[in-house]
């Protein structure tokens, strides 16, 4: 099951004082995705464990009150979204489409989370890496968007190929490809 857990930082010194330790994790417990603002004052972190209990138990001493803590199994996000647009029940373009939603929302590292899930469940589609490209764009990481949509050029079909090829030269360009979405 995969887990996505959120931290908002309110002593700085002390949260990252324990992520750059690097804490043993537990057997049955693996970390998939990490990503911070570039504030370092909220992470994403997405999980692959038995439980979002599991994810808790390991996390909330190790932190402890560093920072405010939330924890959701990916299947249960968001709730109100239509039951064919919930990661559980969603395919690879539906998962895609989810993503863009939540960049359009706002909500960068939600999207990146739901881009990986993605890509965890349907590595061989082009429109995973396309979304893996946005979710990298929405974060600041401009090589990490470069090679993945390079990566969607590459497996795209005939008829995206003229959009993909944008994507990819505004990207070169340095333009926000998550701009007119």
């Amino acid at each position: 099951m995969l887990i996505e857990s959120s931290h908002d930082v309110v002593d700085h010194d002390a949260f990252w004082g324990v992520v750059d330790g690097v804490p043993t994790i537990p057997a049955g417990v693996n970390l998939v995705s990490f990503v911070a603002r570039a504030d370092h004052t909220r992470v994403t972190c997405l999980w692959d464990a038995q439980s979002d209990e599991e994810v808790r138990r390991f996390l909330d001493p190790v932190v402890g009150q560093s920072a405010r803590n939330s924890y959701h199994p990916l299947d249960e996000i968001r709730s109100d979204v239509p039951r064919k647009k919930r990661t559980g029940a969603a395919g690879p373009y539906h998962l895609h489409e989810y993503g863009k939603q939540l960049l359009r929302d706002g909500q960068r590292e939600e999207a990146f989370a739901v881009f990986v899930l993605n890509a965890r469940k349907y590595p061989k589609f082009w429109i995973v890496q396309a979304g893996l490209a946005r979710g990298y764009a929405a974060l600041g990481e401009g090589e990490a968007a470069l090679q993945h949509m390079r990566m969607a050029l590459e497996s795209a079909p005939k008829h995206r190929l003229e959009y993909v090829q944008g994507l990819l030269l505004r990207l070169k360009r340095g333009e926000d490809i998550n701009a007119a979405l």
